[in-house]
């Protein structure tokens, strides 16, 4: 009887042993399995992400931009107003001349005109008109005109007689711009034992780019 206790205790003694190392195992393998499942959901940390990613700003140009180059100053010249005036007279020391009483002008269109009051200056004379044979020459470019009979019996003071007004268009420049005018008068005849076939006044002189006249 006794060993058939002592067989049974040992078959549950063997029993118990065989269970503990079962539970062993599944302990084992259940924690095995729990390292696996957590190993795959973790991921992989993505290197990329982690790399910095450069800060990227576009540079704001400060700088002033080149001014455009400046025009071409105008031509300052064209709008000058000329407003100048003179006189000039021959000098045949006879006593009978041409005196030339001038203006040049800018006009409203911008052009210039230089315009001439012609006057034969003489004590006593008498000669007949001209007809388009008078000239007014700016830089040797002509203009005709007529003029018209003159009787001046003997005065003491010298009689200035109006013979024709006459005006022409004259070039201009942006720099020193230079003039000679002369009128000329066919006289034909002696004048105090002077022969005088024409009587010629002449003037010249220079216009700076201010317009104004110089001598």
């Amino acid at each position: 009887m006794k060993k058939i206790i002592c067989i049974i205790l040992v078959a549950c003694a063997l029993l118990l042993c065989a269970c503990a190392d079962e539970k062993e195992v599944s302990k084992e393998e259940s924690a095995s399995a729990g390292s696996e499942s957590t190993e795959q959901s973790i991921p992989e940390k993505d290197v990329s992400a982690e790399q910095s990613v450069p800060e990227v700003s576009e540079e704001t140009d400060t700088s002033i931009p080149a001014e455009e180059s400046e025009k071409e100053p105008e031509n300052l010249y064209e709008n000058v107003h000329v407003d100048e005036s003179g006189v000039f007279c021959s000098d045949y020391e006879c006593g009978l001349d041409i005196e030339v009483r001038w203006t040049m002008q800018t006009q409203k269109d911008d052009t210039v005109i230089f315009k001439a009051d012609v006057y034969l200056k003489s004590y006593s004379i008498k000669v007949s008109a001209r007809y388009g044979n008078c000239v007014l020459s700016v830089n040797g470019e002509k203009t005709t005109f007529s003029a018209p009979a003159v009787n001046v019996e003997d005065c003491k003071k010298p009689e200035y007689t109006y013979l024709a007004t006459v005006q022409t268009e004259v070039e201009v420049s942006d720099e020193v711009h230079d003039y000679v005018i002369t009128v000329s008068y066919p006289f034909r005849g002696t004048y105090n034992d002077v022969s005088l076939p024409v009587i010629e006044a002449m003037e010249s002189f220079s216009l700076d780019p201010s317009g104004v006249v110089i001598y």
